[in-house]
């Protein structure tokens, strides 16, 4: 089923501008899916595309909303900011004709975006990804396709941390294939790039293009845009899983750990129902692949308020702090503010309010024990003073 996302309330672009909240509509082939309403959340900036976009689409939603931003008609001037950025690789401005992108023809031989000039010669292929592999088409063919005399480039755009590796095995397929790179370098920023006669070879980052986008935007509509592309960028920066160092396979202290911090849920718990600040609502849960939470513990703190204290990884990962949070289970959006003026060190993530528990160095396990129940206690304390303010 192919998907489209109709705004409604703001202006027609990527993200509205001078709303908070938009309503939203999915079309798919038999007519409308989805009908929900979004609302941001201060505490933490989420994108509304990448709010949206499936975690199996982030690739296709990434390359039509670089094309949409680069596109001449819609935003002037993003195009050749864009041809900006390959000054330094020695792919020089020219008279741009078109942008073209379309996603009824992606395929292996076609190239995610082709910036045409006014003559209609293919100057610059632009390939974006994420963590997917490289196709047989790479770079090989694209390059092929390029102008043999006029300066042109293949792009690649991908995560940061992916360059290297990328890098290596682009350039090993340039040479199977026969293509001589020569004067190949690496800029500051991390991007590479290599020659091939006129032609130019480039790697470089998300990171890298939206910024400089954003920098040479000057319409506030069309710097929402970029703002929208980066924060699905981010995400898949995030939740992507870079190649595996020796040392995070073999390294038992990691896992040692893991297990100390799946006890130290239990014993916090166990601590919170031995001293009557709470009782539990359930005895354990593992957790799920899904949740990516491990051990949880659900509890009721001072026969009110329904919480729950476990190892939360993506909260761990996208907020840091530490492994340990108690998440409040049982209260609405609308209780949010009251408990934020009471409640030190509460954030919102991920649709609920997250209290860090922070674990004590350089102590003995009980008093890391001691200490994070002092905090759960303090916490409850707050918590039920907010309730009774209701």
């Amino acid at each position: 089923m192919s998907m489209s996302v109709k705004m409604t309330g703001c202006r027609d672009r990527l993200i509205p501008v001078g709303c908070s909240r938009v309503s939203l509509m999915l079309l798919g082939d038999d007519g409308p899916q989805v009908s929900s309403r979004i609302c941001t959340d201060e505490s933490k900036s989420v994108s509304l595309l990448e709010h949206l976009v499936p975690e199996w689409l982030p690739e296709d939603a990434a390359t039509r909303a670089l094309a949409y931003i680069l596109d001449p008609h819609v935003s002037p001037g993003m195009a050749k900011a864009f041809v900006d950025l390959l000054g330094s690789a020695g792919v020089r401005q020219f008279r741009l004709g078109r942008v073209e992108h379309d996603p009824s023809q992606m395929d292996d031989s076609r190239p995610d975006v082709t910036l045409r000039d006014a003559e209609g010669q293919p100057r610059v292929f632009v390939e974006a990804t994420f963590w997917n592999g490289v196709n047989a088409a790479q770079p090989a063919l694209y390059l092929r396709e390029l102008p043999i005399h006029t300066p042109s480039a293949l792009v690649f755009i991908a995560p940061h941390e992916r360059i290297p590796g990328l890098w290596r095995e682009l350039t090993a397929r340039c040479s199977a294939a026969d293509i001589d790179l020569r004067e190949e370098s690496v800029e500051e920023d991390g991007t590479a790039w290599a020659r091939a006669g006129a032609r130019t070879l480039l790697l470089t980052s998300w990171t890298h293009v939206l910024q400089a986008l954003c920098r040479a935007a000057e319409d506030p509509a069309v710097q929402q845009d970029i703002i929208q592309l980066r924060g699905l960028t981010d995400r898949m920066e995030r939740e992507a899983f870079p190649p595996l160092e020796l040392n995070e396979v073999t390294d038992v202290a990691l896992a040692r750990r893991v297990i100390d911090y799946c006890g130290l849920v239990n014993k916090i718990a166990d601590r919170l129902v031995s001293d009557s600040i709470a009782s539990p609502t359930r005895k354990y849960s593992a957790g799920s692949y899904r949740s990516m939470r491990m051990v949880n513990r659900s509890m009721r703190v001072h026969g009110q308020i329904e919480l729950r204290v476990g190892i939360e990884l993506p909260a761990w990962r996208d907020l840091g702090i530490t492994p340990l949070w108690c998440v409040l289970t049982g209260t609405g959006e609308g209780d949010w503010e009251k408990i934020r003026n009471r409640v030190d060190d509460v954030r919102s993530y991920g649709g609920s309010l997250y209290i860090p528990i922070r674990l004590k160095t350089g102590v003995e396990e009980d008093s890391v024990i001691s200490d994070a129940v002092k905090q759960m206690r303090s916490a409850a304390d707050r918590l039920l003073e907010a309730s009774r303010h209701e």
